[in-house]
């Protein structure tokens, strides 16, 4: 919410002010609050020159127009000021917004209210007072004024699109997961998921936290996650599981010590096996000589890394999966990047590849 500065005018009944928070203009027009100037409008500060100081005893004589209104009638407007202004002004839908005010010298002093039962004196009438006239626009303003109208309504028909509500997106895994269950390539099912993010790290641990419990609730069985990014960033710290052994930590001579590193997950029949305490010190060849005794404990074993190119260390493990599937973000992942990955699979045999793209967060008041 705006709040007004130390100045604030009004002209016209529209008060003129600067945010104290943001340090932006702000406006308040009759029966609504502050707020920023609308787009296409600007707001002129013009110095005001004050009264002549009065003598003492001295009293203002009301019949003649103020100094500054005087100065503001007979004063030449610099060149060009109204085309400038005409060109930067829009007409619907704030028709009744001024984009050019001179405020007044100081903000009118409020009185409080009278009372319900006291008679309200009139107000002495007033003389008129003659004002200057704005300037005319000239044609050259006109036919730019008219230009930008045009282009205007012609990007909006162009980016108007009809409002389509989109589907829950826990659907789309649901769907990939009943894919992965009746897919049988060369005869056997797949258990050994992995998913290479070409993305940020966060994108990433949220699609592995809604793939995973997917994955279970529509298979069943027991899921094991397991955090191969070598990295701090994975789902083990968005877990809280940062500083637990796990992944960097067991050895391949050694499945029950392996077995006793993963960690129950609050979602039932999903496990986590971390990162470990030292995730960038990991023989990769620990996972895929560990693999057959942990699917001899789980039903599905889900491996998350980072883009297969970006550490040599991971192809073992992607080559010992059932299945990768290559997570990228709308509008974040480079295509160079997955170009990259494509020749790395290609260049390391690697062929059941698959790809997910996942879809930025729309703002729900849009």
């Amino acid at each position: 919410m705006h709040r007004t500065g130390a100045r604030a005018v009004w002209n016209a009944g529209i008060g003129f002010s600067t945010c104290a928070h943001c340090g932006r203009e702000i406006i308040r027009r009759p029966g609504r609050p502050w707020a920023r100037v609308p787009r296409g409008y600007v707001v002129v500060w013009r110095p005001i020159r004050p009264d002549p100081p009065r003598a003492a005893g001295e009293h203002r004589d009301w019949s003649k127009p103020a100094s500054w209104i005087a100065d503001a009638a007979s004063e030449s407007h610099p060149p060009n000021m109204a085309e400038m202004l005409e060109a930067i002004t829009v007409q619907p839908p704030f028709t009744d917004m001024i984009s050019s005010l001179s405020p007044l010298p100081a903000p009118a002093t409020l009185a409080p209210a009278p009372d319900a039962t006291a008679e309200i004196p009139a107000d002495p009438p007033r003389e008129p007072v003659e004002r200057a006239r704005p300037p005319q626009p000239s044609r050259r303003a006109a036919r730019i004024r008219t230009t930008l109208s045009l282009l205007h309504h012609r990007i909006a028909r162009r980016l108007a699109r009809p409002a389509v509500a989109r589907e829950p997106a826990s659907r789309g895994f649901r769907h990939l997961a009943r894919r992965i269950g009746a897919a049988q390539p060369g005869g056997k099912r797949i258990a050994t998921i992995l998913l290479s993010a070409v993305c940020d790290a966060g994108t990433a641990n949220d699609t592995m936290l809604m793939f995973a419990a997917m994955l279970q609730d529509e298979l069943g069985g027991r899921l094991l996650v397991v955090d191969a990014t070598l990295r701090a960033d994975g789902i083990s710290s968005a877990l809280g599981l940062s500083a637990v052994p796990g992944f960097s930590d067991m050895r391949d001579d050694d499945p029950h010590g392996a077995l006793e590193m993963i960690q129950l997950l609050p979602r039932p029949s999903v496990f986590l096996m971390p990162a470990g305490l030292n995730p960038g010190a990991v023989n990769s060849n620990d996972l895929p000589a560990l693999l057959p005794a942990l699917s001899a404990h789980f039903d599905h074993i889900l491996i998350q890394q980072h883009a297969i190119f970006s550490d040599t260390r991971y192809l073992p493990i992607a080559a010992g999966a059932d299945l990768v599937i290559v997570l990228a973000e709308e509008g974040q992942s480079r295509m160079p990047d997955l170009a990259r990955c494509r020749e790395t699979f290609r260049a390391n045999a690697i062929g059941q590849v698959g790809m997910l793209l996942a879809l930025p967060p729309t703002d729900p008041t849009a």
